[in-house]
C-alpha cells in the first residue's frame, strides 16, 4: 500500500504544477490582450484626431474657393451689358459671367498668373464703365503699352469690394489715373474666362472628397477591429 500512496502524492503534485502554469499563461494572455486593445485605442484616437484635422482644412479650402466653384458651374450663357459708354448700373452682377462692348485703355501693368503674363486696361466712357477695369492675356511680342483696344469683352465679373486678390492694381489705378473712381465699388473683368473653364477647381473638388473618404475609411475600420478587439476578450473571459 506505501507505493500506491506515493504515487498518488506524486499526482496530485502534478496536477497541481500544470494548474499553475495553465493558470500563468492565462494571465500573460489576458495582459497581453489588454495592451492591444490599449494600443488599439490608441490608433483609434489618431485616426479620429486625423480625420477631424483633414475635414476642418477640406473645409477652410471648400470655403476659400466657393466663388470659382460657384462660377465654374455657372450658367455658359453671358449676362448683356451694352455700351461701356452708356452703362449707369452694374447691379449685383459679383462672380458672373457678362460681356460689355467698349474701348478699353491700356494701364501699363502686366503680372504673371499661371505662367501666363496678363495686362490691366480700364474702359472708357461712362463713370460706371470707369469702374470695370479689364484683365486679359498680354500679346506674347508686345512692345511697350497697348494703347487703346476696341472690342467685346466677355469673361466672369468680380467685385473688388469682395475679394483682396487685386489690392495692389486697384491702387495703381486709382494712384496714377485721374479718370479712376476714387470711392465706391470697382470691378475687374477677367477677359476670357469662362464657365466650366478652369478645371483645376472640380480637380481639387475630388481630391479634397477622396481624402476625406480615405480618412473616414480608416476610421471606420479602426473602430471596427476595436469593437472586434473587445467582443472577442470579453467572450475569453467569459468562458474561463
Amino acid at each position: 500500500m506505501k507505493p500506491t500512496e506515493e504515487k498518488s502524492i506524486a499526482d496530485t503534485k502534478a496536477e497541481e504544477e500544470f494548474f499553475l502554469e495553465d493558470k500563468e499563461e492565462d494571465n500573460r494572455g489576458t495582459t497581453f490582450d489588454a495592451q492591444a486593445v490599449k494600443r488599439e485605442e490608441k490608433r483609434l484616437f489618431r485616426a479620429g484626431f486625423s480625420a477631424a484635422v483633414v475635414l476642418l482644412l477640406g473645409i477652410i479650402a471648400i470655403y476659400w474657393l466657393r466663388d470659382d466653384i460657384v462660377f465654374f458651374f455657372s450658367s455658359t450663357e453671358p449676362i448683356e451689358m451694352g455700351r461701356a459708354e452708356d452703362l449707369t448700373e452694374v447691379g449685383p452682377l459679383h462672380n458672373r459671367f457678362v460681356s460689355i462692348e467698349g474701348i478699353a485703355r491700356d494701364m501699363c501693368i502686366r503680372a504673371e498668373m499661371f505662367s501666363a503674363q496678363v495686362r490691366f486696361m480700364y474702359l472708357l466712357g461712362s463713370d460706371m464703365g470707369r469702374r470695370i477695369v479689364v484683365q486679359s492675356l498680354a500679346p506674347k511680342k508686345e512692345k511697350g503699352c497697348l494703347g487703346a483696344l476696341q472690342k467685346v469683352f466677355t469673361g466672369r465679373l468680380v467685385d473688388l469690394s469682395r475679394t483682396s486678390r487685386y489690392e495692389k492694381v486697384l491702387s495703381y489705378y486709382r494712384k496714377h489715373f485721374p479718370a479712376a473712381p476714387k470711392q465706391g465699388r470697382v470691378f475687374v473683368l477677367i477677359d476670357g474666362e469662362k464657365p466650366y473653364g478652369s478645371w483645376w477647381v472640380p480637380s481639387i473638388i475630388v481630391m479634397v472628397l477622396l481624402i476625406w473618404g480615405i480618412s473616414l475609411t480608416t476610421l471606420l475600420r479602426r473602430y471596427a477591429k476595436q469593437g472586434a478587439d473587445k467582443a472577442l476578450i470579453t467572450g475569453l473571459d467569459g468562458g474561463v
